[in-house]
Parts: structure tokens; sequence; C-alpha cells
């Protein structure tokens, strides 16, 4: 890894365990092992830093994969599989530090406000393919999959972010699957 790359990533970890807005320029040049002036041979400003870091780390997110189990026996399976594929890829580096640049920083930065809903796009798109598949296989009678899954897409992110457990994430959408073929 070069100094470059060294540099966007140290901003990333930092940002992740000591919050973005604290990262100076000497904890990153200190985080490196190389002297804040060299960060300057790399980058004009913390903002490049900033916005290299994020670029990074949507181009590696842009090449996950979302494994989606067409195999599964029953509902739960299925969705146990898209969650535990949602953590492989937002709780690996650096999704998880783009997870929580947007968490910290959505109420105060439209740059990551937009990511932010980028990610809930990302979402929702996959809660959409396996709830039509569960239409398919008449294991759920909702008829509005798109509406069901941007009503997922919160509490999905809130397992993500570690305030839902899985077990109840897991729980919430066989009830509310339940509920409906109930009606």
């Amino acid at each position: 890894m070069g100094t470059k790359e060294k540099i966007t990533s140290s901003f990333l970890k930092l940002g992740e365990e000591e919050g973005f807005d604290r990262v100076s320029l000497s904890m990153i040049a200190e985080d490196c092992g190389i002297k804040k002036a060299s960060i300057f041979s790399h980058f004009k400003s913390r903002d490049e830093i900033e916005n290299e870091a994020l670029k990074k780390c949507l181009e590696s997110l842009g090449e996950k994969q979302f494994e989606i189990n067409f195999r599964a026996k029953d509902v739960e399976e299925l969705f146990v599989g898209l969650i535990n594929s949602f953590i492989d890829v937002f709780t690996d580096f650096p999704q998880s530090a783009l997870l929580s640049y947007c968490e910290q920083k959505k109420t105060t930065s439209e740059k990551a406000f937009r990511i932010s809903e980028d990610i809930d796009r990302i979402i929702s798109s996959r809660l959409l393919v396996t709830l039509d598949y569960c239409v398919q296989r008449s294991w759920t009678g909702w008829n509005n999959t798109d509406s069901l899954s941007l009503l997922l897409c919160p509490p999905v992110r809130n397992m993500l972010l570690g305030f839902l457990s899985e077990e109840t994430l897991i729980n919430l959408i066989l009830h509310l699957l339940k509920e409906r073929n109930a009606d």
C-alpha cells in the first residue's frame, strides 16, 4: 500500500474510531508514521483526503456482491442469508467506515446525506428482489413489495450499526410477512 492509500485508509480508520470531525492531519500523520508535511505532497487539504477516501469506499462497495439464496427452503432461510450478506459487506473495512461516516455526518453534510441515500437504495433494492421472490414462491401475501422494502431499510441499517440484533431484525421481517398472510 502506497503512502496516499495509507493516508486515506488512516482517515477512515481514525474517523470510525474517533469520529470523523475529530480527525486531524496530525493524527493521520502519526497513524501513518509520516511527517504532517508529507501529507501535502499527496493531498492539498483534509477535504481532499476525505473526498478521496469516500471515493475509494464507494468504488469498493460497488464491487461487492450481495448474496440472495434462491435455493432457500423457506422465507427465514432466505432472509437470514440476505442479512448475513449485508453484515459481510458492511462490517468489512472500508464499508464499515463509510457507514459510520454517513451515520455521523448525514445531518450536517449534504455529501454524507447523499451517500447515505445511495446505501439505502442498495439495501432496498436487495430487499425488493428478495421480497419479490417471496411473493413468487407464495411465502407472503404482500403485493406492494416496494413499500415493504422501504419500510425494512431503516431496521437493516440499525442492525448494521449495532442498534438492533440480527435475530430481532429477522423476527421483525418474519412477523411482517406472516401478518400480511393473515390478512
